[in-house]
């Protein structure tokens, strides 16, 4: 993430390190949300909402990675999946 964060998109070099730290972090992602609803501290409506948030990263990733689909409004899915999964980490941290 901070190299996606510090590398600017240009063209050239900086922007193969940046789509390439941004794919792999949007990667990472998703087995880290995948244990946190694997944890065992976690309630059921904490798990339910993680689940969720994790359900719709999946699908967010599946469509705009894999099908490449909403490509003119690609940047606001990457801010929503990034805020998708802090407030799952949130979730799991204060309401568990």
């Amino acid at each position: 993430m901070l190299i996606a964060a510090w590398v600017p998109d240009r063209p050239g070099w900086q922007r193969r390190l940046h789509q390439g730290a941004a794919w792999l972090m949007a990667v990472l992602f998703l087995p880290l949300a995948a244990f946190i609803v694997a944890a065992p501290d976690l309630v059921f409506r904490v798990r339910f909402v993680a689940a969720a948030i994790g359900l719709y990263m999946l699908g967010t990733f599946i469509w705009g990675v894999v099908l490449r689909g909403g490509r003119q409004h690609f940047l606001a899915f990457q801010v929503i999946y990034i805020i998708a999964f802090r407030v799952l980490i949130l979730a799991a941290a204060y309401l568990s």
